[in-house]
């Protein structure tokens, strides 16, 4: 069950609005796929 006005990510399971991108493990996922990962500096 989801709340409503929220899409759930068929690739990561993750909740979030629909048309938007979002973070999840350092990654930015639109639609699915992965459009950025975030830079880690050492």
């Amino acid at each position: 069950m989801t709340a409503p006005g929220l899409y759930k990510c068929p690739t990561t399971g993750e909740l979030h609005l629909p048309h938007r991108a979002f973070w999840l493990d350092g990654k930015l996922y639109y639609k699915g796929q992965v459009i950025q990962e975030k830079e880690t500096t050492a």
